[in-house]
């Protein structure tokens, strides 16, 4: 790790053009190498399975100020290449502020999901999604529930259909594809007719990066966004769907481990006292209603999540989040102390620096003096810069300042 030390003048001038002060800036940065996030549309490799929990349980801080909800989920899919999936009921302009140290990045979207009234999250094989929490909640047992069927089939099958109905198709869609036509690709892909694809309702989505899924899951995706399902026929050559029933009860399988059997049962019994679980060895069977496995499930997640999360190492030890600046000044432009970062290799972004509004806030005066102690990126920057920029995310690699 390299130390930079510098030393910077601010000097007064009568040019209108520049505002300076009498000034000494001394910023002791601990600096290193920061590699840039890959672009999504750079076809980026996406994580999944272990790759992917490993990603989303790894340590990281974070920082926003007034960040829309589908910036803030940008930021965490760039981060960690993980897909991140919005629920179309979710209002992707939502504003959120969040400040967090070393936490995993499950517990930034928990924390993203906590600022959106009524939110959840949860992570499937392939993805994270944040949703309407008793919808969102709900995903990962319906798509076991559904692969489930499909193997229950098998031999009702031709075992070709079967190949296709357990294969991974690509379940990536364009901007504006209509939730049919998603549909519809997912079905040609596996060789299965939707024998009422009038149910789902027009809509229009944004393009989204998703990894190969099975259809069962992919479909599922789609599907809980307008609370259907889909059930297979005996001979798996047609899919017909339908409502979800979210009081329908039904025996459900969860396998937390014999470590977890004592503390998982008595969340269990704390939430739903009615309910019986059921244990066999480290498997647990609870009869219960979709609703009330989803929110089992939740806090099953939750559990297990939190636990490994203590145990993973922080990926990007190098991170601006995580950097420790000490910082000494009396006052200087906004203009100038970004001028100074950035001879420093601090990435800097400013939104719309071409703007007059964004130009007239790079010569404005930050008061710089009560800034003593050592501090974060995740905390420094919001303090330099909140005041002025109503966004200011600081990422792993560079900080984002906006008006907007």
């Amino acid at each position: 790790m390299e130390t930079t030390i510098a030393t910077f003048f601010l000097l007064k001038t009568r040019n209108p053009g520049i505002i300076f002060r009498n000034v000494l800036l001394t910023i002791t940065m601990l600096l290193s190498g920061i590699r840039g996030a890959n672009a999504f549309d750079q076809k980026t490799a996406l994580k999944s399975g272990k790759s992917l929990k490993t990603a989303m349980l790894t340590q990281v801080s974070w920082s926003s100020v007034n960040t829309p909800l589908q910036n803030q989920l940008s930021d965490l899919m760039n981060q960690s290449e993980v897909a991140v999936i919005r629920d179309r009921r979710l209002d992707p302009r939502y504003q959120i502020s969040l400040n967090a140290t070393s936490v995993s990045r499950w517990e930034v979207l928990m924390s993203i999901a906590d600022e959106v009234p009524e939110s959840g999250c949860c992570l499937t094989e392939h993805l994270a999604c944040i949703g309407p929490a008793s919808a969102v909640h709900r995903i990962p047992v319906m798509i076991e529930l559904r692969e489930k069927e499909i193997n229950q089939l098998r031999r009702k099958m031709r075992p070709e259909d079967h190949r296709k109905l357990v294969a991974l198709i690509d379940s990536s869609w364009s901007e504006l594809a209509e939730p049919k036509s998603i549909l519809e690709n997912y079905a040609r892909a596996t060789g299965v007719r939707i024998t009422n694809l009038d149910l789902i309702p027009h809509d229009v989505w944004a393009r989204s990066e998703l990894p190969r899924m099975t259809f069962a899951e992919a479909a599922t995706i789609v599907l809980n966004q307008f609370d259907l399902e889909f059930r297979l026929s005996d001979n798996g050559r047609s899919v017909t769907l339908r409502s979800i029933a979210p009081e329908e009860a039904f025996d459900h399988r969860y396998s937390p481990g014999k470590k977890f059997q004592t503390a998982l049962t008595e969340h269990w019994k704390d939430r739903f006292p009615e309910i019986t679980v059921m244990w066999s060895g480290s498997v647990a069977t609870v009869n219960a209603t979709l609703e009330q496995h989803g929110q089992l499930n939740a806090t099953l997640s939750e559990l297990l999540n939190s636990t490994e999360a203590e145990t993973t190492k922080p990926a990007t030890p190098n991170s601006l989040r995580t950097k420790t600046f000490t910082f000494r000044a009396e006052r200087a432009t906004i203009g100038d102390v970004i001028a100074y970062f950035r001879t420093n290799n601090v990435v800097i972004e400013v939104t719309d620096d071409d703007q007059a509004a964004t130009k007239a806030v790079m010569k404005e005066i930050v008061q710089l003096s009560d800034i003593k102690e050592k501090k974060t990126g995740v905390e420094l920057f919001p303090l330099i810069f909140g005041h002025h920029f109503r966004k200011v995310d600081v990422l792993d690699d560079r900080v984002v300042l906006s008006l907007e």
